[in-house]
C-alpha cells in the first residue's frame, strides 16, 4: 500500500512516469492531456515489480531531443531505502510450557516404576523450614541435585530479659474499710433512708414521703426494697457493674413510693464507678482536699430527682461517677441529712483528722444530728433556701445516713456486708 501510494504521488505531482515530462514539473495542460492508454501503461509499470528492482539506482538522463527514447521510469534513489529497505524482524522463539522448577532440576518425565523413588528423593531434598529463615543460606537448585538427608535438632527458643517492657504483675488487692452512721429523724420513730454495703460497693437511698403518707403508704418500703435488690444485683454482676445493678433493681421494685439513689463500686484496679440521682451524693477526700463531689439534682427547691411511682425520672438522668482512687483516699456516701447540715469544708476537716472509717462516720453523723435541730446555726440548707427565696432558719431535721470508706491495699482487710433493715424486721429475726 505504501509503495502504490508513493507511485501515485509521483504520477500526479512530478510526472516522472511520463517520458515527455521527465525531470520537468508537470503542467496543468499535460495533466489534463494524458490519455487512457498512458494510465494503463502506468498500471503496467506498477505491476512489474521485477523491472522496478532491476532498475534501482540506474536513473539515466534523457537526450536533449524531445523525441528521443526515454527508458521506463525508475524510482528515485533517495526513496527506495525508506520504503523497501525494511529490516527483517527476527522470529521470536517459542517458549516451551514448563512446570514449577523442582528442587533437584530433575526430568519431568514420570515413570510409574520410578515414581515412588522420585517422591522419596524429592522429600529428602526439600530443606527444613528452620533452614529457610535467611535467604542467604539457601543454595542454588543446581547445587542440590542429590542432597543427603539431614537430621534437624529441636532447639528451645529463649528471649533475653528486656527492662524496657513492662512486666505483668498481679493487681494490688485494693479494698475498703467501712464505717456507717444511720440516724432517724428526731421527730419520727423510724427513718425513711436505706443503705447497703457489699464488699467494695455501697449505696444510699433517701425515701421520699410527702404525698405517699396521705395515701396510707409507708415511704420506707420503697427505699428499703431498692437497697436490698441492688445489693443482690451487685452480687450477681460484680462491683464494676454497680450502675447496671441499680438500674435493674429500680425496674424490679414493685413497691409504691419514691426514693433518691446514690451507688458506687470499686474494681480491682482502684477505679470507682457509680451514679447519683437526687440530692444525696459522693465526696472524695485526698490529702486534706476534696477532689470530687457530685452535684445536687432538683426540679425546684427541696424537690429532688427521684425514682418510684408516678415519677418520670430515671437513673439515666443521674450524674456518673468515674474516678481513679489512691490508697489513703476517703469516699463518703450520704443522704441530704448530712449535706444540708454540714458544709464540705467541715467534711474535709473531719476526714483529715479521722483515724479509721468508723470514727469518721460517727463524727459526721453526730455533727449533722446536732446541727439539724440548731435554729441559730447558718446551715447549708438555709443558704440554699435564701437563694431560692424561701425563708428558713437554722439546720434541717431529717434522716441521716453516712457511709465512710477508706481505700487500702491490705490483703488482711475482710470485705464488709451490710444492709439496713426495718426495726420490725429486726425484731422478727
Amino acid at each position: 500500500m505504501c509503495l502504490c501510494f508513493w507511485l501515485w504521488t509521483q504520477i500526479v505531482f512530478q510526472g516522472e512516469l511520463n517520458p515527455s515530462n521527465a525531470y520537468h514539473p508537470i503542467s496543468m495542460q499535460n495533466s489534463h492531456s494524458r490519455s487512457f492508454v498512458e494510465i494503463n501503461t502506468i498500471k503496467t509499470h506498477l505491476l512489474s515489480a521485477p523491472q522496478i528492482v532491476r532498475t534501482l539506482g540506474t536513473r539515466e538522463k534523457p537526450s536533449s531531443d524531445p523525441s528521443a527514447y526515454c527508458p521506463p521510469p525508475t524510482f528515485s534513489s533517495y526513496a527506495i531505502p525508506a520504503i523497501l529497505a525494511i529490516p527483517a524482524i527476527p522470529a521470536i522463539p517459542a517458549i516451551p510450557a514448563t512446570r514449577h522448577p523442582t528442587p533437584q532440576n530433575v526430568s519431568r518425565r514420570f515413570c510409574p516404576q520410578r515414581r515412588g523413588a522420585f517422591a522419596q528423593r524429592l522429600r529428602a531434598s526439600l530443606p527444613h523450614p528452620a533452614s529457610r529463615a535467611h535467604p542467604a543460606s539457601r543454595a542454588h537448585p543446581a547445587s542440590r541435585a542429590h542432597p543427603a538427608p539431614r537430621a534437624h535438632a529441636q532447639a528451645a527458643l529463649t528471649l533475653p530479659p528486656n527492662d524496657l517492657l513492662p512486666q505483668v504483675q498481679e493487681p494490688p488487692a485494693y479494698t475498703f474499710t467501712v464505717g456507717y452512721s444511720y440516724l432517724a429523724h428526731p421527730e419520727k420513730n423510724t427513718g425513711e433512708d436505706a443503705f447497703f454495703v457489699e464488699g467494695n460497693c455501697a449505696g444510699v437511698f433517701d425515701g421520699v414521703s410527702g404525698a405517699f403518707e396521705t395515701r396510707g403508704v409507708d415511704p420506707r418500703l420503697y427505699s428499703q426494697t431498692l437497697a436490698a435488690l441492688t445489693r443482690d444485683k451487685v452480687r450477681e454482676f460484680g462491683p464494676e457493674k454497680v450502675v447496671r445493678a441499680a438500674i435493674d433493681a429500680s425496674l424490679e421494685n414493685n413497691q409504691v413510693g419514691a426514693s433518691t439513689a446514690c451507688v458506687v463500686g470499686m474494681d480491682e484496679f482502684g477505679r470507682l464507678f457509680g451514679i447519683n440521682l437526687g440530692d444525696s451524693g459522693v465526696r472524695i477526700i485526698r490529702n486534706g482536699k476534696m477532689v470530687f463531689r457530685t452535684k445536687e439534682q432538683q426540679h425546684f427547691f427541696n424537690c429532688p430527682y427521684q425514682l418510684g411511682t408516678d415519677s418520670e425520672d430515671g437513673l439515666a438522668m443521674g450524674q456518673n461517677v468515674q474516678q481513679k482512687l489512691r490508697p489513703g483516699d476517703w469516699v463518703v456516701l450520704a443522704t441530704d441529712g448530712l449535706y444540708d447540715n454540714v458544709a464540705d469544708a467541715e467534711i474535709v476537716s473531719a476526714a483529715s483528722a479521722a483515724e479509721d472509717a468508723a470514727s469518721l462516720a460517727d463524727r459526721l453523723g453526730s455533727l449533722a444530728s446536732a446541727r439539724s435541730v440548731d435554729k441559730t446555726f447558718r446551715s447549708p440548707f438555709m443558704a440554699a433556701a435564701e437563694k431560692a427565696g424561701v425563708e428558713w432558719r437554722g439546720g434541717k431535721a431529717d434522716d441521716i445516713t453516712v457511709v465512710a470508706m477508706g481505700m487500702v491495699d491490705d490483703d488482711a482487710v475482710q470485705p464488709t456486708t451490710l444492709l439496713s433493715t426495718l426495726p420490725e424486721a429486726a425484731e422478727v429475726e
